[in-house]
């Protein structure tokens, strides 16, 4: 066979192969979270690109002239070195699908399916971790006990499926309200419990009252699988408040005493909050 009819066949081939992997490059970084990463992602695939169609023109030019005796061998090496990096970002793209399905199972491992935030072993965790660090460095640490009132009553009046709606749109309500280093949890049927690392107690009752206020003015649209229609319900919440001091030993305690004060805003007639203590 004919060596220049080789030589233009890999040229062609490899850069076939470059554009292929500007392409693979280009659905990589659109894959990437921002930050500095991704701007040298979006860099790449311009430049495989470019050097593709630089190198044709060179291969092309070279071959128009007059094959000479290196020309197979830049061949060669250009076409294998196309191989090898088509190969490397299949890999990486392969390797990333596998990062975030690993991802997706850690987060779903982590979460309350029907409401989106946390689930109580997550929360146990990074309570007994909060708890610590308060101790170690003498920083505030504040928990909330959230009980949407009356809650019993919507789930004899609706379906399973509308009562856990209607949790999930007060845990969306609650995450707006929140701040992003605040964890919030299902605990139990009707309630919520949130830590708020490095508050304190001061600080704590002003979070609470605006948790409070807001779902006391805010009107929820839920649909009601049973009736295929949307309901407008509002929900209001009772909050019971606690925060470490030097009486309080146990990261369990904190929550005793939040429950506490929650059930003493549930005998003063609910859609309120207590702090425990007073």
């Amino acid at each position: 066979m004919n060596p220049s009819l080789i030589s233009t066949a890999l040229i062609l081939i490899s850069t076939g192969l470059m554009i292929y992997g500007a392409q693979l490059a280009l659905g990589i970084s659109r894959r990437l979270p921002r930050g500095s990463l991704l701007k040298w992602w979006n860099v790449l695939p311009l430049v495989m690109a470019a050097f593709a169609v630089g190198y044709f023109v060179f291969a092309m030019s070279v071959g128009a002239r007059g094959q000479d005796p290196g020309t197979p061998l830049l061949v060669a090496v250009f076409f294998f070195g196309a191989v090898f990096v088509v190969l490397a970002l299949h890999l990486f793209r392969y390797t990333l699908s596998s990062v975030e399905k690993s991802s997706w199972l850690d987060r779903d491992s982590i979460l309350d399916g029907p409401t989106g935030i946390y689930n109580l072993r997550y929360f146990d965790l990074r309570l007994n971790e909060e708890f610590e660090r308060t101790r170690r460095y003498q920083s505030p640490l504040t928990l909330m006990l959230v009980e949407i009132d009356n809650f019993h009553g919507l789930t004899s009046t609706y379906d399973r499926g509308t009562k856990e709606k209607a949790l999930a749109a007060v845990c969306t309500v609650l995450k707006q309200c929140a701040r992003a280093s605040d964890i919030l949890a299902r605990y139990g049927d009707d309630q919520i419990i949130i830590l708020l690392p490095s508050t304190a107690l001061f600080n704590g009752r002003k979070a609470a009252e605006k948790f409070r206020a807001v779902m006391e003015d805010k009107m929820l649209e839920i649909e009601d699988q049973r009736n295929v229609s949307k309901l407008r319900l509002n929900c209001t919440t009772s909050i019971g408040v606690a925060g470490v001091n030097n009486e309080v030993k146990r990261a369990s305690e904190l929550i005793r005493r939040a429950d506490i004060a929650l059930g003493k805003a549930k005998d003063e007639g609910r859609n309120r909050l207590a702090i425990y203590g007073e």
